[in-house]
């Protein structure tokens, strides 16, 4: 898959989902396991707050959860662990080259404009 065909795919989000992406050197990178670990936990709250996580590997990319679901992604060098979030807009909330808390990411999503509207609404 080409890089253009990847962003893509995560374009089509845009106003829909929070985008979650994991970078990881490698599947068994120690802080990309750990990070998976906690998004694990956390999949209940970051399906109520419309969060859709990706894992960005440096010859493949992984929607959601599931190893097995890998797309064919860009080679390209990913040298480091790595967490990003993008808003329903695209636009980059948090970049954090460390293990990043359940607690952290619903603090920060729900001081989020939009997010506080869905709440509003009663979309928790």
């Amino acid at each position: 898959m080409s890089m253009k065909a990847m962003a893509q795919d995560l374009d089509r989000h845009r106003w829909k989902e929070r985008l979650l992406i994991l970078y990881s050197p490698g599947p068994e990178d120690k802080s990309y396991l750990q990070q998976l670990e906690v998004v694990r936990k956390a999949a209940k709250g970051l399906a109520e707050r419309k969060v859709v996580v990706y894992s960005l590997l440096p010859d493949c990319y992984v929607k959601g959860m599931q190893s097995n679901k890998k797309q064919d992604g860009p080679s390209r060098p990913i040298t480091s662990f790595a967490i990003e979030l993008l808003g329903l807009e695209g636009g980059r909330k948090l970049y954090s080259e460390k293990i990043v808390t359940a607690q952290e990411l619903f603090a920060l999503i729900d001081s989020m404009p939009m997010r506080r509207r869905e709440m509003e609404k009663g979309h928790k």
